[in-house]
Parts: C-alpha cells; structure tokens; sequence
C-alpha cells in the first residue's frame, strides 16, 4: 500500500485507529547509519485483538528519510500474518 501527502495519511491512521486492535510498541532498536537523513528503527508490536481476545507479537522495520525535521519518505514493513491471525473471528 502506499500513502502520499499529510492528508491521506492522516486519513490512514484514523482508519487503523478504528480497528478491534491494540498495539503495545516493545524491544525498540535504532540503527546509526552512515547517511544523516535515514533513520532506521526495529521493533516488535505485542497486540490483541479487541474483539477476539488473541494475542500476537508482531516484528516490524521502519526505514525513514528525514529532511528539514519532515518525514519525506519511509518504507515500513510488518508482519501482517501475525495480526490478521489476532482478528480472525
């Protein structure tokens, strides 16, 4: 999926705000790199699903591009397996 512009995004979030999930951010882990822009972060989201009760943990990588303090461009990937298995009625 891609999202483009402050306004989808925002769009985005208030969608997945809405879902029957809970999302606790653990073992974060940031990676230096050599360019002053990326930033590069690992991390698990231990979750349940709301209306299932399942639990799951969820390995996540986010790599961003940072300009001028603006997110101007990222990538992040997770494991969608784990929580799709959380809402499965």
């Amino acid at each position: 999926m891609r999202v483009e512009g402050r306004d989808a995004l925002a769009r985005h979030f208030a969608r997945v705000a809405r879902t029957p999930i809970r999302l606790t951010p653990e073992r974060v882990v940031f990676h230096e790199t050599v360019d002053p822009e990326l930033a590069m972060v690992e991390y698990d989201y231990r979750g349940e699903g709301t209306e299932t009760g399942r639990t799951f943990v969820a390995s996540n990588v986010l790599i961003a591009r940072v300009r001028d303090g603006l997110i101007v461009e990222s990538r992040d990937y997770h494991n969608h397996g784990a929580i799709a298995v959380a809402l499965e009625a």
